[in-house]
């Protein structure tokens, strides 16, 4: 049984993994198809019923591969008629088939020269299936409205649904009772889950009940409106969540386990209410990964509905800090998985990221998140965090920027001996660089210069280094850089 987290979400925009070219016989076609089954490689395993198969296709397969039947309808034991369930025994290698139209269920052998099937059970109104760990099989009678289980190779069944004894006693909505049911799930205790599609329930019958329980839909809550229209595929995780598609609301539900009242994890709708996403669904499995695979039947594919899962936030490269010089331009990147989209708020120092035109965010399809700074600042030097945040919990990454300047330095000889005219202006120019740009301190003797109309002083501009002092007298220079 697969673990599901209790606040799980899903992707509500399906991805096709099977059909989905309109209805028809060709590989890359379905037609009303019911029933499936995922295996542990992804591996999708479908009962293709109106083309009277059973189809799989390989992940990320464009087409299909007929595994059983498929040449026409009919009784012969290498033909099926109208199929509506499918398992994989994995102790034997077989497919188990529900063939609906023939009234049998037979086991197929995938191996590839088996050309036939054997017949498990004759003379059955079958519709689903399901299998415990102890290799029981279980089938829905949607005539006899029970559902009976058998030990492979044996004829006799043990009732497990429905009614006390075998043969059924009617249909009706008592709690010993079903009517039509169709897809069955059964856990490790052997607890059995039936789609009572007639009575707009889902019931639980544990082993040796002589009556079930209503887990979902009509009566489960005390209330004339049923809160299944007409529930099909189902399935049960470890904590005890029913997971079972309305068909007829277009839309797959969960229920907790004790819940009176049940959650859409599916909406088969698209915004405007009037186009759907899926069309008249039926079958549901999920992957051993918890994505959710649904028979899309009026759409003729099925569809997969991606988990999901705890998100992740992590630095491309295995670098947690960066550095970079002030008043150049700088970016941090970060990867981002697991949240619907690719958008992710950033803190400076645990604090809301400044809002002015120096920072900007920008996220791609690919899910990298990354903020560019324009001409950094030392106040820009700390701690920059991005937070991502699903359904399932939070993750986030964390990189210090440090803020570098460049030590100043004069470029200039200044040791040379200057010879100016007594009463003429003296023009003297260095050149210095540092990051940020110096500032300049010019000395005459110990005193500072001030300047006054005769002493003046042009400071460079731009990407010019030169400083320039025009005046009368004779100085003597330093250069003074003040960085904070």
């Amino acid at each position: 049984m697969l673990n599901i987290p209790a606040n799980a979400e899903w992707a509500q925009q399906g991805v096709t993994v099977a059909g989905d070219h309109g209805d028809g016989n060709d590989d890359n076609q379905l037609s009303f198809p019911i029933g499936l089954f995922v295996d542990d490689d992804q591996t999708v395993v479908i009962a293709d019923t109106w083309n009277h198969r059973i189809i799989q296709w390989k992940k990320d397969a464009k087409s299909g591969q007929v595994v059983a039947g498929g040449k026409r309808l009919g009784s012969e034991l290498n033909l099926l008629y109208c199929p509506t369930d499918v398992l994989i025994d994995k102790e034997t290698d077989s497919l188990i088939i529900c063939d609906h139209g023939n009234n049998r269920v037979v086991r197929w052998s995938r191996r590839s020269d088996t050309t036939q099937e054997d017949i498990l059970v004759d003379n059955i109104n079958c519709h689903g299936l399901a299998m415990d760990d102890q290799r029981y099989l279980y089938i829905s009678n949607h005539v006899k409205n029970e559902v009976r289980r058998y030990r492979i190779g044996d004829q006799n069944d043990t009732l497990v649904a429905g009614t006390l004894v075998a043969g059924g006693d009617g249909l009706g909505n008592d709690l010993n009772k079903l009517d039509k049911p169709t897809y069955i799930f059964v856990d490790r205790q052997q607890t059995v889950y039936v789609s009572d599609s007639g009575n707009k329930r889902v019931m639980k019958w544990t082993k040796g009940a002589e009556k079930g329980i209503v887990v979902a839909g009509y009566q489960c809550i005390k209330t004339d409106v049923p809160q299944l229209e007409n529930p099909c595929g189902l399935f049960v995780d470890t904590l005890g969540a029913l997971y079972v598609v309305d068909s007829y609301m277009n839309r797959v539900m969960r229920w907790p386990k004790g819940a009176t009242q049940g959650t859409v994890i599916v909406n088969g709708y698209y915004a405007n209410g009037r186009e759907y996403k899926l069309n008249k669904p039926m079958g549901l499995s999920f992957d051993r990964h918890g994505n959710l695979y649904v028979v899309d039947r009026n759409n003729f594919r099925v569809q997969r509905f991606s988990l999901y899962v705890q998100p992740k936030v992590e630095a491309p490269e295995p670098v947690n800090d960066q550095s970079c010089v002030i008043g150049q331009d700088t970016q941090i990147s970060l990867e981002v998985s697991e949240i619907r989209k690719p958008q992710v708020p950033w803190y400076f120092n645990n604090k809301p990221l400044p809002t002015n035109d120096r920072f900007e965010v920008a996220h791609t399809e690919d899910g990298t998140s990354t903020l560019s700074i324009r001409q950094a600042e030392f106040g820009d030097k700390g701690v920059y965090t991005a937070r991502a945040t699903n359904a399932v919990g939070e993750a986030k990454a964390k990189t210090t920027l440090d803020i570098a300047g460049i030590k100043p330095t004069i470029n200039t000889n200044l040791d040379a001996t200057l010879y100016a005219t007594n009463g003429e202006t003296m023009i003297l120019k260095i050149t210095a660089s540092g990051t940020p740009k110096p500032d300049i301190v010019w000395i005459r003797g110990n005193d500072e210069i001030i300047l006054t109309d005769r002493i003046k002083v042009a400071k460079p501009t731009g990407d010019d280094d030169a400083y320039t002092l025009k005046s009368p007298l004779w100085v003597w220079v330093r250069v003074f850089c003040n960085l904070q």
